[in-house]
């Protein structure tokens, strides 16, 4: 990378440079913009990830309806909800849905 008749020095917009017997030369650049990049489309997709499972929460909490349709695709899903309800207090959703869709067989 450097011979003899090259030396390191610092630009005064403090960039690494070397000079050569050609002429003056640019250190290559680190990774660390490539890291930040790939770090922030990191935090961006657990951001999107926080609101689309809000929506989804958001969505099952208020329509018994689309609980009716993520229990006929999603059945895990579901219960998951249900499960995260009770622990936090909420009871009756589970039979509550069971009761109307038993009706509407």
């Amino acid at each position: 990378m450097f011979s003899e008749n090259s030396f390191v020095y610092r630009h005064p917009g403090h960039v690494l440079c070397w000079v050569v017997a050609g002429g003056l030369k640019m250190a290559p650049k680190p990774m660390e913009p490539m890291a930040r990049r790939i770090f922030k489309g990191v935090i961006l997709l657990e951001v999107a990830g926080v609101f689309a499972a809000y929506g989804l929460f958001h969505k099952m909490n208020t329509s018994q309806d689309f609980r009716g349709t993520v229990n006929k695709y999603f059945p895990s899903v579901l219960e998951v909800f249900y499960k995260s309800n009770e622990w936090s207090g909420i009871y009756g959703i589970r039979e509550a849905d069971r009761e109307a869709w038993s009706k509407q067989d």
